[in-house]
């Protein structure tokens, strides 16, 4: 199976060559047919590849305006929504097609770095993640390595917690290494169950070595074993067996470390990078056999498992007050559950700010810990400037990691702040190329700095890549409505209104009338209006959450005012945003009645908000 199927007209078959060149070298795989089209078996293998391809570059030209065949393709990739059409010659699509929009390559002259083609490259890029070259392509002692999760032998499903966790404690003992690139834990991680070959692998994470392995666990016994993979030639490099107790699983985490890198040491690590970091640890296995099984139930999805993961958290921090992993852990988890809308008393709030700031007091140079802090004075402190620090200092601890880097992304779009968000949401994605946080954190920091089809572009590789986030669909299709592409907004709308009974949430409403007001259709927002208005249920943190943005689109000054005024009272967890009516390219209809307010200006200087230069206070420009 292909990325891209290229339909074209057989007269255009050698520009067509210099396309395809291109685009592989970029890291795509193409399906093109260099045959005379013809046949009804050939017609089958054609619309297989159609099918199966992941995008349907259409090349329009005055000779494939006039293909029937093309036609047809383009007709059934539009069909499947994975039409992406180019011309050359300034020809113009034919009638059916116009609603999409077409990249022109008129000018295009084989450049692999014109406007053109870097268009066409992130237009791709919603439909497919372009793969690395394979890995006999680069150097072929790169230091690069992926650690893909280890499997689970033991008898009880339950234990694939161990087995993550012994996989992710040394992919961060690995990314502390000078020089060694490590693949980031979202993509590597995102591979478990698959059966790719290591070459598949090394191009598709753009390594040049993995590490895999198995863990069988039972009462106080432990086996892991553990091989290290050449990706070019699926050779093992070395593998080993070990047969240990449970006290004994920080020395063999270790021992497999010291072998990469003995065994890279001399000809792809230099002696003075090859030197063994430390991690953060506890010396009572117990205690970690509760933060691995806490760490790995904090990252699902409900508030049942979520609390389940505190509870042994918990009890990592009874058994050893000294080791810091946990309390980070559950600052973090606290100060997001919080910033969503699940408040549960303010002994909450302080756990949070106890267990953050005792992370950072017992192993101040430990990442997570100031990750911790950051979401601590970002979502309940609202200390914004603290919250800045910490995240510089997060990143400056864990520059392999994308996380510090998209939160702090999200951050400061929250906080006006556009330029550096932007910034900080494109390394994200650098280092994780398919961290579904990284592709929101690049979607929402262009939109909100108004650049609808940068926007538009990475909530559509977010929504093809995670199609069951209803949020995906609501984004994008906010986003191509900002783009004026209304019939693909309107059809990513219509999809996220046909799963909201899956998630019945206020501000998914709010975002989804957004949406429905730039297209001009308002009846979707009154019934949300009402809907939240009159909702009984819902915590009061939420309803405020979504009654922001209906206000703005509802255009009402006064109660958009009072609600801004009450979230700062009541310490909201999203009170920052409360600069976000000034922006006129998103096109709120509050917008130029409460930036006519003086009192709306007087209260935001009572705020410790980022300075932003698009928050300047007019008055004071004013002679």
């Amino acid at each position: 199976m292909a990325d891209i199927f290229i339909s074209y007209a057989s007269e255009d078959r050698a520009r067509i060559e210099s396309l395809v060149s291109a685009l592989i070298n970029v890291g795509f795989s193409v399906w093109w047919d260099r045959e005379i089209r013809g046949g009804s078996r050939f017609s089958a293998e054609i619309e297989k590849e159609l099918r199966q391809a992941a995008a349907v570059l259409v090349v329009w030209t005055p000779a494939s305006v006039a293909s029937r065949w093309v036609a047809d393709e383009a007709d059934l990739a539009l069909q499947l929504d994975k039409l992406l059409p180019i011309c050359f010659d300034n020809t113009q699509s034919p009638m059916g097609f116009r609603q999409i929009q077409t990249i022109d390559f008129s000018n295009w002259a084989q450049n692999q770095s014109a406007p053109s083609m870097d268009a066409l490259v992130k237009a791709l890029q919603g439909f497919v993640v372009p793969q690395a070259k394979p890995a006999a392509a680069r150097p072929p002692e790169s230091a690069s390595i992926a650690v893909l999760p280890f499997v689970n032998m033991s008898s009880d499903p339950e234990q694939e917690y161990f087995s993550d966790g012994i996989a992710e404690e040394l992919l961060n003992l690995l990314a502390k290494i000078d020089d060694l690139h490590v693949a980031a834990r979202t993509s590597s991680f995102g591979l478990k169950g698959t059966q790719k070959s290591a070459q598949e692998i090394g191009a598709y994470l753009g390594v040049a070595h993995i590490l895999e392995g198995s863990v069988r666990k039972a009462g106080n016994r432990v086996r892991i074993t553990a091989q290290l993979i050449k990706t070019a030639s699926g050779f093992h490099l070395w593998s080993e067996t070990y047969d240990r107790t449970l006290d004994d699983i920080f020395a063999v985490q270790d021992e497999i470390a010291v072998a990469i890198v003995d065994a890279f040491k001399g000809h792809i690590l230099s002696a003075r990078t090859a030197t063994m970091p430390s991690i953060e640890r506890s010396n009572n296995v117990e205690a970690y056999d509760h933060y691995l099984k806490g760490h790995f139930l904090i990252q699902g999805t409900s508030l049942e498992v979520i609390n389940q993961g505190l509870a042994e958290l918990r009890e990592a921090i009874r058994l050893d007050p000294g080791f810091a992993l946990p309390y980070a852990d559950i600052g973090d988890a606290l100060s997001q559950l919080y910033s969503y809308g699940n408040y549960q008393g303010e002994a909450m709030l302080s756990e949070a700010r106890d267990a953050a700031f005792t992370a950072v007091r017992l192993a101040p140079d430990l990442a997570e810990a100031h990750s911790a802090i950051a979401s601590v004075h970002e979502f309940i402190t609202l200390d914004w400037h603290a919250a800045d620090t910490a995240y510089e200092k997060a990143i400056s601890l864990s520059v392999q990691s994308p996380t510090p880097y998209h939160r702090f992304a999200e951050f400061l779009w929250m906080t006006l702040r556009l330029d550096k968000s932007r910034d900080m949401a494109r390394r994200a994605l650098d280092i994780d190329p398919l961290d579904g946080n990284a592709m929101h954190a690049v979607g929402i920091t262009s939109l909100m700095s108004g650049l609808f089809q940068q926007a538009a572009d990475a909530f559509g590789r977010w929504n093809r890549l995670y199609p069951d986030s209803i949020w995906s669909y609501v984004k994008h299709g906010v986003a191509l409505a900002h783009n004026d592409q209304w019939e693909e907004a309107h059809k990513q709308l219509s999809h996220a209104v046909s799963m909201r009974p899956d998630y019945p949430t206020p501000l998914i409403d709010s975002w989804v009338s957004w949406g429905y007001v730039l297209l001009g259709d308002h009846a979707f927002f009154e019934t949300a209006k009402d809907n939240t208005l009159n909702n009984t249920t819902s915590p009061k943190s939420q309803l405020e959450s979504a009654l922001f943005w209906i206000y703005m689109l509802d255009a009402d000054d006064d109660a958009l005012f009072a609600l801004m005024k009450e979230m700062v009272r009541t310490r909201h967890p999203h009170s920052c945003l409360v600069r976000y009516p000034l922006i006129e390219y998103l096109r709120f209809p509050v917008t130029p009645k409460i930036t006519a307010r003086d009192d709306y200006w007087d209260f935001l200087k009572t705020l410790d908000l980022p300075p932003t230069p698009l928050a300047a206070d007019p008055r004071e420009n004013s002679v």
